[in-house]
């Protein structure tokens, strides 16, 4: 049987297990900026975070698990990343009003 981690990260094997990381993240992020910024497919970043979009916008604070590489580059552009999650957030409220 394989080892498959059943919680947080439903479909993660032991080896992708061990070849993330966790980072604590506040800030409304979005999950189609960072998958877009970081070059990770939505379905891959939805199995290391299930529920992440409900979690940001139900908490502001949460742990986001990546693949070491991918934290790297999420890292190093969090603030361009959190920007553009913010002006897309901004972006559909002033579309909600008009």
């Amino acid at each position: 049987m394989k080892d498959i981690l059943i919680s947080n990260n439903i479909n993660l094997s032991k080896e992708e297990l061990d070849n993330s990381r966790i980072q604590f993240v506040t800030g409304r992020y979005n999950s189609v900026v960072i998958t877009r910024a970081i070059t990770m497919d939505v379905l891959t970043f939805n199995r290391y975070k299930p529920g992440f979009d409900n979690q940001v916008a139900t908490n502001g604070s949460y742990d986001l698990r990546l693949p070491n590489d991918k934290m790297d580059i999420f890292l190093a552009k969090k603030i361009e990343i959190l920007n553009e999650s913010m002006q897309l957030l901004l972006k559909s409220a002033n579309s909600g009003t008009q």
